[in-house]
C-alpha cells in the first residue's frame, strides 16, 4: 500500500512539474509578444526622455515655436553623440523621485539593440524573467519547499499584474526582482548570521535604492519582522540589520544629496498622487487591482467597448472567487506555518498598506489605487496562495473530493492567468492605462489619413510624447506657440488641415472664437478624450 502511494506520488510530481514548465514557457513567450502593438504611454516617453540624457526643459527649449516633424522630436527619444552617461544621470536629478539605475541600463540597452518602443520594453520583458528563479529562491528560504517555488514560479508567469509591467519601458519589472532578491538575502542573513551575509543585504539593498525609492519601505518592514521576530528587543541580527542599512544609506547617499538638492522638483512630481476618488471608486480600483494579480480578462470589455471581446456573463464571479481565495490562503499561512514564515509575509503586506492605503485615509490621495505600488503586498499574497495550494494537493490523508476540488482550482485560476495574458497581448492598451490606449491610436488615425496635416499642441510635452511615436513623417508639428487667426488662415493655405490638440476644454478657446467670428473656416471637434481632445480647421 505505501509503495502504491509513493508511486502515486511520483506521478503526480513528474506532471505537477511538466505542466508548471509549461506554464513558464507560455509565460515567457507571452512577456515578449507585440511588444511594438501597445501605444508607448507617456510613464515610458518619459524612460526614453531620460536614458537619452535631455530634460523636458532642454526639448521645450529646442523646439517650442518651431514647425518641425515627428523626426525632430523623437530625435530626444534615443540615446545619441551629443549626450552621455553623465547627461542620462542629470536627466533622472531633473525629477529625482526615479534614481538612476534602470535608465542607466535602458540606455546601454537601446545604444547596443535599438532605441524603438518594443526594443526598450524587451528589457524589462528580459529583467522580468530573472523573478522567476528568485522567488523560486525565496521559497526555499521561507518555506523549505522546492514545490511551493514551482507554484509560485507558475503563478507569476501568467500573473496579469506581472506581464504588464514586463511590457512596460519603466523600472517596476526591477523592483519586483529585486524585492525577491531583497527578501532572500535578509532570510539568509538571519539564518547564517555571519558579516558576508548581512554585507549582501546592505549591498543588494543600496542597489535597489538606486532603482526605485519604495524598497526604503519594503527595507523597513524587513526590520520591524526581525523586531518582531526577536522578541522586541536589539538582540545581535537586529544590529546587524541596522549596520547593514547604514552600509546602504552611505552607498546612497550621493542620490539622497541630489534629491535633497532637488526638493522642490520632487515635490511637484508626485503632486498628482493627491489627487481625489470617491470612496467606492477608490474600494472598487483596489479590488480590481488585488484580482488583476490572478485574471483580468473582462475587464479590456468594460475599458475598451469598441474593441471585439466577447461578453462573459459568468466572469464576474471571480472577483469574490479571488478575495474569498485570497482570504484564506492568508488564514491557512497562520494556522499552519511557523511565526518565522506568516510573520514575514504579513509584514510585507503591512507596510504596503501603511504607506499606500493609510496616508490617503490621512491625508488624501491616490496612492492606494496605483497597482504598482502594491508590489511587494501582491508578491506575499502570490507566496501565499502558492503555499495554500500546494499543501492541499499535497496532503494525502485528505478525503479525495479535496484534492480533486484544490486540484480545479489551482487549473482554473492558472487558466484564468493565462486567458487575461492571451487577451492582453492582443489589446491596443492595458486597463490600468486606458485613456492613453483609447485616446492616441484614434487621434494618430485621423491626422495621418491627411496628406498635409499641420497640429497645433497646447499640452503638456508628457501628454505630447506618445503621440509622436505614431504620426507619419509627412506630419508638421507647432509647440509652445498659439497663433493668431492670420496664422490660422494662412496654414489653411498651406496644409490640407489645422488640428489643435489640447488638453482641457480651455485651450484654444478665444482662438476658436476668433476664427469663427472672422473668417469662414470650418471648425470640427474629431476627438474629445479625458486627456486629449483634438479639433480640425479647414
Amino acid at each position: 500500500m505505501v509503495l502504491k502511494i509513493m508511486k502515486n506520488r511520483k506521478f503526480i510530481l513528474s506532471y505537477f512539474h511538466l505542466f508548471i514548465i509549461i506554464l513558464l514557457i507560455i509565460g515567457i513567450f507571452l512577456r515578449f509578444i507585440n511588444l511594438d502593438a501597445k501605444v508607448y504611454w507617456r510613464d515610458e516617453t518619459s524612460t526614453s526622455l531620460r536614458l537619452s540624457g535631455y530634460t523636458p526643459t532642454e526639448v521645450r527649449q529646442a523646439l517650442e515655436g518651431r514647425i518641425v516633424s515627428p523626426q525632430d522630436i523623437l530625435k530626444y527619444q534615443k540615446p545619441n553623440s551629443e549626450k552621455g552617461i553623465i547627461d542620462t544621470i542629470k536627466a533622472s536629478a531633473y525629477n529625482a523621485t526615479h534614481p538612476p539605475l534602470y535608465f542607466l541600463m535602458a540606455r546601454f540597452w537601446g545604444h547596443w539593440f535599438g532605441s524603438s518602443p518594443a526594443i526598450i520594453r524587451s528589457l524589462s520583458a528580459s529583467i522580468s524573467l530573472l523573478a522567476f528563479p528568485s522567488i523560486y529562491w525565496l521559497c526555499l528560504e521561507l518555506f523549505n519547499s522546492s514545490r511551493v517555488g514551482w507554484m509560485a514560479m507558475a503563478l507569476i508567469a501568467v500573473s496579469p499584474f506581472h506581464v504588464i509591467y514586463a511590457q512596460e519601458a519603466r523600472m517596476y519589472s526591477l523592483w519586483t526582482v529585486e524585492i525577491s532578491l531583497l527578501s532572500v538575502f535578509l532570510l539568509r542573513a538571519m539564518r547564517l548570521n555571519t558579516k558576508t551575509s548581512w554585507i549582501f543585504y546592505g549591498l543588494t539593498l543600496a542597489i535597489s535604492l538606486y532603482t526605485y525609492l519604495f524598497n526604503v519601505f519594503v527595507s523597513i518592514g524587513h526590520g520591524i519582522y526581525i523586531f518582531l521576530i526577536e522578541g522586541f528587543r536589539f538582540s545581535k541580527k537586529l544590529i546587524s540589520y541596522i549596520i547593514a542599512c547604514f552600509i546602504a544609506i552611505v552607498i546612497f547617499m550621493p542620490w539622497i544629496l541630489v534629491v535633497l538638492a532637488n526638493r522642490d522638483s520632487f515635490a511637484t512630481a508626485s503632486n498628482w498622487i493627491n489627487s481625489s476618488y470617491a470612496l467606492k471608486n477608490y474600494l472598487s480600483i483596489m479590488i480590481q487591482n488585488l484580482v488583476s494579480i490572478f485574471m483580468d480578462f473582462w475587464y479590456f470589455r468594460v475599458w475598451y467597448p469598441d474593441w471585439n471581446i466577447p461578453h462573459i456573463p459568468w466572469a464576474r464571479f471571480f472577483i469574490p472567487f479571488t478575495i474569498i481565495l485570497v482570504g484564506y490562503s492568508l488564514y491557512f499561512l497562520c494556522r499552519n506555518t511557523s511565526k518565522r514564515v506568516w510573520l514575514f509575509i504579513f509584514s510585507l503586506c503591512g507596510i504596503t498598506i501603511c504607506t499606500t492605503i493609510l496616508p490617503d485615509l490621512v491625508f488624501g490621495g491616490i496612492r492606494g489605487i496605483i497597482a504598482r505600488y502594491f508590489t511587494p503586498l501582491y508578491l506575499g499574497i502570490e507566496l501565499s496562495v502558492a503555499y495554500l495550494l500546494v499543501k492541499k494537493i499535497d496532503i494525502i490523508s485528505s478525503p479525495s473530493w479535496q484534492q480533486k476540488f484544490w486540484r480545479f482550482t489551482t487549473i482554473i485560476l492558472l487558466t484564468s492567468g493565462l486567458v487575461s495574458c492571451w487577451v492582453n497581448s492582443a489589446a491596443p492598451g492595458s486597463w490600468y492605462k486606458w485613456e492613453p490606449g483609447r485616446e492616441i491610436p484614434p487621434i494618430a488615425r485621423t491626422i495621418n489619413q491627411v496628406d498635409t496635416p499641420i497640429i497645433i499642441v497646447a499640452t503638456p510635452l508628457h501628454r505630447f510624447l506618445p503621440l509622436t511615436h505614431q504620426l507619419k513623417p509627412k506630419v508638421r508639428i507647432l509647440l509652445g506657440r498659439e497663433p493668431d487667426v492670420t496664422d490660422i488662415t494662412e496654414m489653411t493655405n498651406n496644409f490640407d488641415a489645422v488640428f489643435l490638440l489640447q488638453n482641457n476644454s480651455e485651450s484654444f478657446k478665444n482662438l476658436k472664437e476668433q476664427v469663427k467670428q472672422e473668417t469662414e473656416l470650418e471648425i470640427k471637434t474629431i476627438f474629445d478624450g479625458q486627456d486629449l481632445s483634438l479639433t480640425s480647421i479647414r
